[in-house]
């Protein structure tokens, strides 16, 4: 039969001479043929300043390193990976070297990052060498002159006329609108614009383009509403993504000769949903 302890009040069993709890005898009963229990030192004394220090010295710093172990993981890029996709055999997976932006390219394409430093110097060299890369910009281009190009590819050369190529560029000021704004700008604008679309899909969202443009066409003057030739090897037709960020837009523009760019679509296609912007 359980009885109870007279000094601290919890049971205790019928084999016992001392509480299990406090250690005080059990008034009353025989020491002969029962069991006492040894109580744990830590139970019956108080803990000291020195303890209490050491404990709440302890807990600071797993909470400190806590705090860092989350800042330093909440500043990497968040990477949106899509269930399902697999890596295409003979295509290579690149990171811009300042982390802005991850792209998937065919092995057979040439690039140049500009926002490595050591291939800065490259990346200027390609962009002095024609006027279609300035191009490729349109017509978010031609309404702000703060575009900066990060990041050009080309693919393989064809038996004639120009390559495809792709242009990454980055902009501060277009980073102001919304995606609804530069939606509605676009539409009622005059550009030679095929497709403008706004695409929700979680940080992979964008304004999804198809633009006509003429090579050269804001150095000479030409107008916004200028009818392309796409036969003619002056004119160009690129897929492009705007896209907001926390701090920049980016603009992915895939481009290719008018008359041959039907050949690359599915293609220029495949690299944009690739792409990403890791600051969105």
């Amino acid at each position: 039969m359980n009885i109870i302890c007279d000094n601290c009040g919890h049971q205790a069993l019928d084999t016992d001479s001392t509480c299990w709890h406090c250690g005080e005898p059990l008034p009353g009963r025989d020491d002969a043929g029962r069991k006492k229990v040894k109580v744990r030192e830590s139970w019956t004394r108080d803990s000291g300043p020195a303890s209490v220090a050491i404990f709440a010295g302890l807990t600071l710093l797993v909470a400190v390193a806590a705090l860092l172990v989350m800042s330093a993981l909440g500043s990497q890029p968040q990477l949106q990976i899509r269930l399902g996709t697999r890596a295409r055999p003979e295509w290579t997976f690149f990171t811009a070297a300042n982390g802005l932006f991850t792209v998937t390219l065919p092995d057979s394409w040439s690039w140049r990052d500009g926002t490595d430093p050591a291939a800065a110097g490259a990346l200027q060299t390609l962009l002095d060498s024609g006027e279609r890369y300035q191009s490729a910009l349109e017509p978010f281009g031609l309404e702000t002159d703060d575009l900066a190009i990060l990041f050009a590819a080309e693919g393989p050369q064809p038996g004639s006329g120009d390559p495809p190529f792709m242009i990454v560029a980055s902009s501060p000021l277009l980073n102001r609108l919304t995606y609804d704004e530069a939606v509605t700008f676009l539409r009622d604008s005059d550009y030679d614009l095929q497709e403008v679309r706004h695409i929700d899909d979680f940080d992979k969202s964008h304004v999804s383009i198809i633009a006509n443009t003429v090579v050269g066409a804001a150095n000479a003057d030409v107008g916004a509403n200028t009818v392309v030739d796409e036969q003619s090897d002056e004119t160009i037709r690129c897929r492009q993504q705007f896209i907001l960020g926390r701090e920049e837009s980016l603009l992915a523009s895939m481009c290719a000769p008018s008359g041959r760019y039907t050949a690359y679509s599915n293609q220029f296609l495949e690299i944009l949903t690739s792409f990403q912007h890791l600051e969105t």
